[in-house]
């Protein structure tokens, strides 16, 4: 638990930005129209994820973040990348799994989801995941809502 996020929302985004793998990938892409709110969204995980004692608070904190942004990003209307198609999100969720430290992010994006993996809270999510290590993701798409479903009432969700 020795990782901490820098504190302050602009340090962080300056963190995500950088390096040779940048977290968040679509800093410059004025068509994510949502980066604004989900930058809102940033100093309050910054203090609880800062201020957690244990790695599953941590978890929950940044999973409660992604769907605050998911909101967000649902809120700012469609999303589109240069030279691309408008992208929306029709619904972001969690649902918890059998097991405290399981979580699934259900999301659906119609026209593709080019544009949310560009996002600001994609980059948090990368940064959760591959510098702080706390979270271990297997990304699933499926072909419609109902294959989807179908999945989850297997795994008990």
């Amino acid at each position: 638990m020795s990782v901490l996020m820098p504190p302050t929302a602009g340090e962080f985004v300056d963190v995500l930005k950088g390096g040779e793998r940048p977290c968040f990938t679509g800093a410059n892409e004025p068509g994510l129209t949502c980066t604004g709110a989900q930058f809102e969204l940033l100093g309050g995980l910054i203090d609880d994820f800062n201020t957690a004692t244990t790695a599953q608070a941590r978890f929950a904190r940044v999973c409660r973040f992604m769907v605050e942004a998911g909101a967000a990003e649902k809120a700012a209307g469609a999303q589109t990348l240069a030279g691309g198609s408008p992208q929306t999100v029709e619904e972001y969720t969690m649902v918890c799994g059998a097991s405290p430290e399981t979580v699934y992010l259900l999301e659906d994006y119609p026209e593709g989801n080019e544009a949310h993996a560009m996002t600001l809270a994609v980059g948090v999510f990368r940064w959760a995941r591959f510098n702080a290590n706390l979270v271990d993701a297997k990304v699933q798409s499926f072909a419609s809502v109902e294959e989807r479903n179908a999945a989850g009432r297997e795994l008990g969700i």
